[in-house]
Order: structure tokens, then C-alpha cells, then sequence
């Protein structure tokens, strides 16, 4: 009757495993949509010139984190370089337009960076592993600290060019009677850099909620027991 009964319970065991298991490969399986689909958009705004823009007297000027560009009624645009005299008159000012721009380009390079690395970890996470619930462990810790650095560093960026983009338009309203038309251009780049952030955001909250909400007992270093609730 003991045989019969460890015979039991390793069956038992082994099928809470494997459904464990099926489970999370479901989940791991869905990750890289949105993950991949937040590296993209991020990649989208990066390195296209929408960050902002503007239309004045028929002339088209759009700027991004590393170029300008201009496209002029009736003719081809132009890509420019980043603060070009078109745009900005004086070297001086030029200088002081591309110190302005840095800390963008610092935080833009960090949030793509760590989602590279979140990319990865979720691409990496739908080969089966022989340590299923160690790995677990810590692809859930490092994934999602990387989701969360990304979409931090993303938002962070996003929200501080929108600042001034209000701080812009707030000066326009001063002078808006000099202005046959609004000259303020949507900045997709800007908005799908953001977007790119939420997704981001999101995602680490359902790997952590949908990870975390199981008490899955992971066996530490010295046999101890790790309970994820």
C-alpha cells in the first residue's frame, strides 16, 4: 500500500508540474507581442524626426532626438542636421539647443536598451527550461525590473519634451495674432515613444500580477523553500 501511495503522489505531483508548466509556456508564449511590439515603437520614435514640429509660412520644420528635417512648398524635404542655422540662428544657440536635448537622448537610449534586454528575456523565456521554477523566479525578477526601467525612463522622457511643447504653445497663445494658422504639427514620434512606455508598464504589471497572485514553491540554494504569493 506505501508503494501504491508514493506511486500516487508522484503522479499527482508530476501532473501539478506539467500543468504549472503548460500554464506558464501559455503565458510566456503571449509576451513577446506586446514586449516586441513596445520595442518597435520605441525604435519608431527614436530615430524618426517627429519629436516636434511646426508649419510656418508654408515651410514644414520637424525635429527629432539626433536630426531635423524640412520639406518646403512645392519641393522635396531635407534632412538637416540636429539644430541646424535654418532652424536656430546663432552658434551659440545652436550649442545650447543640442545641451538642451542630451538628457533626451540619454534617457530615449536607456528606455531602448532595457526593453532590448526585456525583449530577449521574453524570447528566451519559451524554450523549456530542465529548472522550470528557478528560472521562473528569475525571469519574473529580472524581466520585469527591465519592463519597468523602460517604461520609467520612457515616460520620464516623454513627459518632460511634452512640458515644453505646452511651454511652447503657451508662448504661441501670446502671439497667436501674428499667426494665420495654428503652426504646431501632432509629434507622432513623441506619442509613439510614449505609447511604447505604457505598453511597457503594462506588461511588467501582468507578469508580475499574473506570476506573483501563485504560491509557487521554488527550492532556494540550501533546500529552503521560496513561496511567490
Amino acid at each position: 500500500m506505501a508503494g501504491k501511495d508514493n506511486t500516487h503522489n508522484a503522479f499527482t505531483g508530476n501532473a501539478t508540474t506539467t500543468g504549472e508548466s503548460n500554464t506558464t509556456y501559455k503565458y510566456a508564449a503571449f509576451l513577446p507581442i506586446p514586449v516586441v511590439l513596445s520595442l518597435i515603437l520605441f525604435l519608431i520614435g527614436f530615430v524618426t524626426p517627429g519629436w516636434s514640429g511646426a508649419k510656418i509660412e508654408g515651410t514644414f520644420y520637424g525635429s527629432g532626438l539626433w536630426y531635423d528635417y524640412v520639406c518646403h512648398a512645392g519641393s522635396d524635404c531635407e534632412t538637416k542636421p540636429f539644430a541646424h542655422k535654418s532652424m536656430v540662428l546663432g552658434d551659440e544657440l545652436a550649442e545650447a539647443v543640442e545641451k538642451s536635448v542630451l538628457k533626451y537622448r540619454v534617457m530615449a537610449c536607456l528606455a531602448l536598451a532595457f526593453q532590448i534586454f526585456a525583449t530577449i528575456l521574453t524570447l528566451l523565456a519559451r524554450v523549456p527550461k530542465a529548472n522550470f521554477k528557478q528560472y521562473l523566479f528569475t525571469f519574473t525578477g529580472i524581466c520585469g525590473l527591465c519592463l519597468f526601467l523602460s517604461a520609467l525612463f520612457s515616460l520620464v522622457t516623454s513627459g518632460m519634451h511634452v512640458h515644453q511643447i505646452i511651454k511652447a504653445y503657451k508662448v504661441y497663445k501670446k502671439y497667436i495674432y501674428l499667426f494665420e494658422e495654428m503652426p504646431f504639427i501632432f509629434p507622432y514620434s513623441l506619442f509613439l515613444f510614449g505609447i511604447g512606455g505604457i505598453i511597457s508598464a503594462l506588461t511588467m504589471c501582468f507578469i508580475m500580477g499574473t506570476f506573483c497572485s501563485k504560491r509557487m514553491p521554488i527550492n532556494g540554494p540550501t533546500g529552503s523553500t521560496i513561496l511567490m504569493s
